[in-house]
């Protein structure tokens, strides 16, 4: 069984090529009032761009309980608007695809950003008793009345630490008789689905990444592994499992 591995563009090249595409914007209205805009708009892409390079992924200073500074907030507004159009287009290209997928009834699931308690699954709808596990540090939390909440902060492409990662998949797998786990990011896709395969192999559900996959992908066919996702898999399988 082959991977899908995105080899093409990771994140941070995603945001590199807007910015430029602003900044020759912003050199074109030169003269023009509200160039400065441009400009700021550009310097906000760069900064994600080399923050997500170096991984400063705590630099928006998400706080543990998945709100922002007011300052931080203002000061990254820019990159927060564009990335939720694009979280609006992609969820209509992929209108078929649920934001909240099962994995394991019950037990795992699956989810792009939860900014509405209506896409939770008819199952969880009624429930404050489930452990979501945000791997996102550019959306808020909206769903405040769950029993807990995990923020594990790395930006779009990107993945924490090793360490962190490491702690947080053992913690958050302590959860998994207990109460339901939701693990989300933007999409549902990269960062969410490389966290659920740790659990599902720290879990001992599965012995290799390849089945992992596998499970996953039939439920979830939108899933993909970063190529630094897989390198971070590939070390914690050898580590931990």
């Amino acid at each position: 069984m082959k991977i899908r591995n995105e080899t093409l563009l990771s994140g941070h090249n995603k945001r590199l090529i807007p910015a430029l595409l602003i900044l020759g914007g912003a050199y074109y209205l030169l003269n023009r009032p509200y160039k400065y805009a441009f400009y700021y708009y550009c310097l906000i892409w760069f900064c994600s761009n080399f923050s997500a390079r170096i991984g400063w992924n705590h630099i928006t200073y998400k706080r543990k309980n998945g709100t922002f500074p007011i300052i931080p907030r203002l000061f990254w507004y820019p990159y927060y608007l564009t990335v939720r159009i694009y979280l609006s287009v992609f969820r209509l290209r992929h209108k078929s695809q649920p934001v909240v997928s099962t994995i394991m009834e019950n037990k795992l699931y699956l989810s792009g950003w939860l900014n509405d308690k209506e896409l939770l699954p008819e199952e969880l709808k009624k429930s404050k008793h489930y452990h979501i596990v945000d791997m996102t540090n550019e959306f808020p939390r909206i769903i405040m009345d769950n029993t807990k909440y995990t923020n594990v902060p790395c930006w779009d492409g990107t993945m924490p630490k090793y360490d962190e990662f490491k702690n947080a998949v053992i913690s958050v797998s302590s959860s998994f008789e207990k109460i339901p786990i939701i693990i989300m990011c933007a999409h549902g896709r990269g960062r969410s689905f490389t966290f659920l395969v740790a659990c599902l192999l720290y879990l001992k559900q599965f012995d290799t990444i390849e089945e992992c996959f596998d499970f996953v992908y039939e439920k979830r066919p939108i899933v993909k592994f970063h190529p630094e996702g897989l390198k971070l898999l590939e070390k914690f399988q050898l580590e931990i499992c």
